[in-house]
């Protein structure tokens, strides 16, 4: 009954596996499929030490069965390596995987997700000494698969790249090419699938390739891109982001780019960009303006913040005192706790106490407002405090003298509200 029973699931797994793609049952048919259908049933158990043996039958009577048999013999196999402390037995495991893909690739030719899996095979057990064969592996998987690269083959293909540089077979600009081509294979995966691993993988590849993307070599090679691909809005963006990355903004280039993007697509990420070139070439009037229209076109992004922030920040340099309160207030009206924005409604207040005041007395108390402030920042975020405590030091000397304040009639200890543009109370506080 069982072997009938047995039999009746082999001609079953056999008539299913026939339907789904057309197998090589080898010279031994019967045993082919008995032992294909073995295997099978202790893998769907995950009892992948029972699937060897029956795997290794398959592989005596029928080598050519299909892709499938070899996908899941390095599959068993990579299970029982991860799982394996004795080290002896492990490699022989991991043995088996590279057999397993150097099998399928044999067989039944060049497959781009069987270099790409055999490639990340190679680096993950053996990286030591086999990264130059993954390295092709990988590169060719790369080539094969756009759109469709894993993650996981990014990283290792870097990382056997890496390997390569350190061995004196690539040299520096061959890292910084393939940098590029992985971050570019990246984002067209990204595109196709909207993963957010890609994001995490660029991440990875920028840390490792930093100490190759100088300025010197980044810049000529985005150069060659734009000149090749001037109103290509995809290849701009991917330009702007390999310079900001590799810290090349004040370059000519980045200017170039940002305002030829501008033009085909404007956008708040385009003109903050903009702003922040404008404010490195000290033109604060073109910083401001751009730097606004980033914000009216943002609308609630996610870049809201730090959009506003800047704002605050390129104000508070120009030395525009109201302007940077207002963009530190809505600042503040987004996150609470940023000490930052409290600090520059401090020293914009601070800065205005000549210009707000008609004597000593009401000067000194625009410091002891901005004081208020600067407590304010430090009491709310704790990265502050340092800059805080520094400012409070130095306005506390700016407080008026009691004899200033008598002679004004204004109290030590009494609310006064500051006039001008500021229109704020404060405590008086003296110096004496």
């Amino acid at each position: 009954m069982k072997k009938a029973f047995l039999a009746i699931f082999v001609m079953m797994v056999g008539i299913s596996f026939a339907q789904e793609e057309k197998a090589d049952w080898g010279t031994d048919s019967l045993k082919c499929r008995q032992n294909v259908a073995l295997y099978s049933d202790f893998l769907s158990k995950k009892d992948y030490k029972g699937a060897t043996r029956f795997w290794q039958e398959v592989l005596g009577y029928c080598p050519k069965y299909k892709p499938l048999l070899y996908t899941n013999g390095a599959f068993i196999y990579k299970k029982l390596a991860d799982e394996e402390t004795d080290e002896a037995k492990k490699k022989i495991y991991i043995d088996t995987v590279f057999f397993a893909y150097e099998r399928l690739l044999e067989y039944f030719g060049p497959n781009a997700t069987a270099k790409e899996d055999y490639g990340i095979a190679l680096m993950k057990y053996d990286a030591k000494n086999s990264y130059e064969k993954a390295n092709q592996l990988l590169k060719d998987a790369i080539e094969g698969l756009p759109g469709k690269v894993s993650p996981t083959a990014l990283q290792y293909y870097y990382m056997s790249n890496l390997q390569m540089y350190k061995a004196k077979k690539i040299d520096e600009n061959t890292m910084v090419d393939e940098y590029f081509k992985s971050i570019d294979a990246s984002q067209l995966a990204y595109k196709a699938t909207k993963s957010e691993n890609y994001p995490k993988v660029e991440d990875y590849l920028t840390k490792v390739a930093e100490p190759f993307l100088s300025c010197e070599q980044i810049v000529p090679f985005n150069q060659k891109k734009f000149d090749e691909k001037p109103d290509d809005v995809d290849n701009l963006k991917k330009i702007l982001s390999s310079l900001d990355k590799a810290k090349c903004t004040d370059s000519d280039l980045f200017g170039q780019v940002t305002e030829k993007l501008l033009k085909l697509e404007p956008s708040a990420e385009g003109y903050y960009n903009y702003a922040i070139l404008m404010e490195k070439k000290n033109k604060d009037a073109e910083s401001m303006s751009n730097i606004a229209k980033a914000i009216e076109l943002c609308n609630g992004c996610d870049d809201k913040e730090k959009y506003i922030s800047t704002a605050a920040k390129l104000a508070s340099k120009a030395g525009r005192g109201q302007q940077a309160v207002a963009y530190a207030n809505d600042w503040l009206s987004i996150n609470p706790n940023s000490g930052e924005a409290y600090l520059i409604i401090a020293k914009a207040y601070a800065s205005s106490a000549s210009t707000c005041a008609t004597n000593n007395a009401e000067k000194g108390i625009v410091y002891c407002l901005a004081v208020d402030y600067a407590a304010k920042a430090k009491s709310v975020d704790a990265s502050v405090a340092n800059a805080a405590n520094s400012a409070i030091g130095t306005w506390s000397g700016y407080f008026p003298t009691k004899e200033e304040c008598f002679f004004q009639n204004i109290n030590a200890g009494s609310s006064y509200t500051v006039g001008c543009w500021i229109n704020k109370s404060t405590t008086v506080r003296t110096k004496d």
